[in-house]
């Protein structure tokens, strides 16, 4: 949940409440087909979006909308990011991603910060 009240359902999108209680339309980023989940950040009203293979960093607009802000499909070392398998976001806002190569093996899962 983020502070502005945004909660998970089990639909594929997001079920949105005004701080007063007031529910919003449903939210979704759509990043990816697959697979989406989003981690809010501890501090601010942005979340991160990781899908199958990347993830978007997701802001609010005035009315609720959901804008994607930035887009991540590689590693630091400029590697493809493969299959994303888990995320964790820390208190400044960062970004932690458990991916796995491409391929028939999948590649040994690896962290990419």
């Amino acid at each position: 949940m983020s502070r502005t009240g945004v909660v998970h359902s089990f639909e594929r999108e997001y079920v949105c409440f005004t701080p007063e209680g007031r529910e919003l339309p449903p939210a979704s980023a759509m990043l990816d087909e697959i697979r989406e989940e989003w981690l809010f950040h501890p501090e601010s009203d942005r979340a991160w979006a990781p899908g199958y293979e990347s993830a978007g960093l997701l802001e609010f607009d005035e009315h609720g909308d959901t804008v994607v802000a930035s887009e991540i499909h590689r590693r630091p070392n400029r590697d493809w990011l493969g299959t994303i398998q888990n995320g964790a976001v820390a208190r400044d806002g960062s970004l932690a991603l458990i991916a796995a190569g491409h391929g028939f093996s999948g590649g040994k899962p690896e962290v990419c910060v």
